[in-house]
């Protein structure tokens, strides 16, 4: 997806959408952060009512995609479809996703192949508790709460692992790399879907560098891994690159749907102020990915993308 894309989407110009920003937050501020575990569980905390609430009922905590194109209806499934596609290749029984959030992706999988396990870990104790709540009557499914960096299970006891949206906001992505690899079986696969930075922000104009460093802030990652740098780190690290996939022109119709919701909240002043408070600050400040997101991935500082990688 490129701007002339994204046109569609947008009333408003980089410049006014970040005058709109400035004039209701402390840029300044959210651009210092330094963000640690703790606070990404304290995001999602305050975020998680919201998600729930205007994202997704189901408990979905990434992107929908619309690979198709045209009317169709954009899903949140798709990312799990990619990573069923390599299960299956390697032949897989047993899998882990790495930050499983509410569950929504090891549900999907799970109903759909009962003779497999799949087990998630995610930081947050709320999630886990939720994604056991939902999972009711899967026996395939467990859930634990554990810090993927460092984990108890065994060697080579895996066949899959799932990460979506998540190691762009862990402490250390090199060691949940190696945790990845000693997990894996030799023959099993890595799957990483999230968004990335294209190039280094210092090529862009100073407004894109500023947009793109507010989405990350705001939901609660340091900085986006460079694309090529982090292929490039797994490859290293033991792993043969079977696939990598575009899926940013699959975001649009989302990005388009959150961009809405923003301007909704930018409108009115009355409206932000009231808003501010009755909501809590982490999901408040959602509304500014949701406004900026739709410029950071058309004029392609960010970019989103399915990654596949089989353990060697």
């Amino acid at each position: 997806m490129d701007i002339a894309e994204v046109c569609a989407i947008l009333d408003l110009s980089l410049e006014q959408a970040l005058a709109q920003v400035k004039a209701n937050f402390d840029v300044e501020a959210i651009l210092a952060r330094r963000i640690s575990p703790s606070d990404v569980v304290d995001y999602y905390d305050q975020c998680d009512g919201g998600y729930r609430r205007f994202h997704s009922a189901e408990g979905a905590l990434h992107l929908a995609l619309n690979t198709a194109g045209g009317a169709t209806t954009s899903s949140f499934a798709e990312q799990g479809e990619f990573f069923l596609r390599h299960f299956d290749a390697c032949d897989g029984r047993h899998a882990i996703e790495f930050g499983s959030g509410a569950g929504y992706n090891l549900r999907w999988l799970a109903k759909r192949r009962p003779e497999c396990t799949f087990l998630g870990v995610d930081l947050c104790e709320d999630h886990v508790r939720d994604a056991i709540r939902d999972s009711e009557g899967l026996e395939n499914l467990q859930f634990a709460v554990a810090n993927y960096e460092h984990l108890m299970y065994g060697d080579a006891s895996v066949c899959g692992v799932l990460a979506v949206e998540t190691l762009c906001q862990t402490a250390d992505v090199h060691q949940a790399l190696h945790e990845a690899r000693r997990l894996l079986r030799p023959g099993g696969r890595l799957v990483v879907i999230d968004c990335f930075r294209l190039q280094p922000l210092e090529i862009f104009a100073p407004e894109l560098q500023q947009a793109a460093q507010l989405v990350e802030k705001t939901t609660a990652v340091n900085a986006f891994s460079l694309l090529d740098e982090f292929r490039g780190a797994i490859s290293a690290d033991g792993f043969q690159e079977l696939e990598c996939v575009d899926l940013s022109a699959a975001t649009r119709s989302d990005l388009a749907r959150l961009y809405k919701l923003a301007r909704m909240y930018f409108k009115s002043p009355s409206i932000v102020r009231s808003a501010g408070r009755a909501l809590k600050p982490k999901l408040i400040e959602n509304a500014i990915a949701g406004l900026l997101m739709p410029f950071t991935v058309g004029y392609r500082a960010h970019g989103y993308y399915a990654l596949a990688f089989e353990r060697m």
